[in-house]
């Protein structure tokens, strides 16, 4: 139904394909864990699993345009500083991946969408 509406109101007001916009997120964990498998001895009592209690993750979003047009990517930290970030910020803004910092949490906000 959001397909047809789209299509009617881009009809009916003239807006071009390059100005409508998706755009989703996903999170990405840097340390993988939780999938249930560990490399010890078959049969083992204690197994101790690295990393499971990591909890570094950020948030990237993707957008394009109804147009052809793909938005840089965008990667969300949280964090209450620019120190937050990582240290390989210069190397992905040459790339056009774009950062941005949440405070709170690294999901996306107004704030985030904004930039």
């Amino acid at each position: 139904m959001t397909i047809l509406r789209l299509a009617y109101y881009a009809r009916v007001f003239n807006i071009p394909p390059s100005n409508v916009f998706n755009a989703d997120q996903t999170g990405v964990t840097l340390v993988p864990s939780g999938n249930d498998r560990t490399y010890d001895m078959k049969g083992g009592k204690d197994v101790s699993v690295i990393g499971s209690e990591e909890k570094r993750a950020f948030t990237v979003c993707i957008g394009s345009a109804a147009g052809g047009t793909i938005l840089p990517f965008q990667s969300i930290w949280k964090g209450k500083t620019i120190n937050s970030l990582p240290k390989t910020r210069n190397e992905c803004e040459r790339l056009r991946f774009h950062y941005g910092l949440n405070e709170k949490n690294h999901w996306s906000n107004l704030k985030t969408t904004q930039e």
